[in-house]
């Protein structure tokens, strides 16, 4: 009973000892990120194209210019950014922001919803949302607070 007992507590010590260390160990790291844009009454030209980044700072950690065609209106889209790694929730929990620039040619008034999300690898992701957004040939940039 004794050397049962003395194997129970040893297990338990190693298995704490694990847990303890996996959790130190282991930051949230960013596993991936998307823009997804809700367009409202006014739709994205065929010829326009929406640079997305994430960035902390002035360094950008996720970005995409891949999103040409016509984006009707009351459509939705949504465009996988591109991801640096090793970007942890505590590293990006400060001075992180969202860039959106807009290149037109000729004319174009474009109306939609911005939400970003970061997926980490808890798997809670981060969502932040901005309503009622419009992008034109001659307002070309927004610039978002990311809070985490």
């Amino acid at each position: 009973m004794k050397r049962w007992f003395s194997s129970l507590v040893l297990t338990a010590v190693v298995f704490a000892t694990v847990a303890v260390k996996q959790a130190h160990s282991g930051e949230v790291k960013l596993d991936s990120a998307e823009a997804i844009f809700e367009t409202l009454d006014n739709d994205k030209d065929h010829d326009s194209i929406v640079c997305i980044a994430v960035k902390n700072g002035n360094t950008v950690i996720a970005s995409s210019c891949n999103t040409e065609g016509h984006w009707n209106d009351h459509s939705n889209h949504t465009v996988s950014l591109d991801v640096g790694s090793g970007w942890t929730r505590s590293a990006l929990s400060g001075r992180t922001k969202t860039e959106l620039s807009f290149s037109t040619n000729g004319n174009d008034k474009w109306e939609f919803n911005y939400v970003l999300r970061l997926n980490w690898s808890d798997g809670n992701p981060t969502e932040v949302r901005y309503n009622g957004q419009t992008l034109t040939q001659d307002d070309r940039f927004r610039s978002y607070a990311v809070s985490l």
